[in-house]
């Protein structure tokens, strides 16, 4: 039963993470106007590659430091 919270809690927490880079493609696209689309599609996936591998490199220490603690 505890796997089945984890992976519940994992997969909305993957899909909140897309869900907060595709809002700021949206507000950059917004702020910088519609001209220049194909740079600020690129510039928001720069920003969600980013936040993908900073959660998932978060990810790795909060296991390792419950590992430790346990």
């Amino acid at each position: 039963m505890k796997n089945f919270f984890k992976i519940i809690t994992d997969f909305i927490a993957d899909i909140s993470l897309d869900l907060f880079a595709i809002f700021l493609c949206m507000l950059f696209v917004y702020k910088t106007g519609p001209s220049i689309g194909v740079i600020s599609f690129f510039i928001a996936l720069i920003i969600y590659i980013i936040l993908h591998f900073f959660y998932s490199f978060l990810e790795k220490i909060i296991k390792k430091n419950i590992q430790i603690s346990i």
